[in-house]
């Protein structure tokens, strides 16, 4: 099994760099079972709306999907600090009940971990948004039973 990605800032960055970052690696290309990760959403939570976000998610799950992909749809973790207002985790939480409410679109779904869901806990956060090592590790843990059980790879 192959795992591709996205190197993006936005949902909609993921779409447009699907065609050189991630179709030479599919399996139309390579023939080789390729799982696309996408754990997109955060930096787009202030200034999309849900709708916008989970639109622009699909439309990389059927590029990947058109190309022969596996999809792993990542629960995107909640965010927290002054930077970020309330209305984020309401937009988060609104984005991810549409992502729930069609798991057709996907064939892995990835819940951030109970204890990934304090985003203040020091040590799984560095600065409210992004993984300590600890905090990867927890997510890579959940990450691969998802897989295995969604797949059995």
């Amino acid at each position: 099994m192959r795992n591709i990605a996205v190197n993006a800032r936005s949902v909609q960055e993921v779409v447009d760099g699907f065609s050189t970052e991630a179709y030479p690696f599919t399996p139309s290309i390579t023939g080789v079972p390729t799982l696309f990760t996408e754990f997109g959403g955060t930096n787009d939570l202030g200034v999309q709306t849900a709708e916008y976000i989970y639109a622009r998610r699909k439309q990389a799950w059927a590029l990947a999907r058109s190309n022969g992909c596996y999809v792993a749809a990542f629960e995107v973790p909640p965010v927290g600090n002054a930077q970020f207002p309330v209305q984020w985790e309401a937009n988060r939480v609104a984005m991810e009940a549409l992502v729930d409410g069609d798991p057709s679109l996907y064939d892995v779904r990835v819940r951030v971990p109970a204890e990934l869901m304090d985003p203040a806990n020091t040590a799984y956060y560095t600065d409210t948004v992004h993984f300590t090592p600890l905090g990867s590790q927890v997510l890579n843990a959940a990450f691969m039973a998802a897989v295995e059980s969604a797949l059995g790879w």
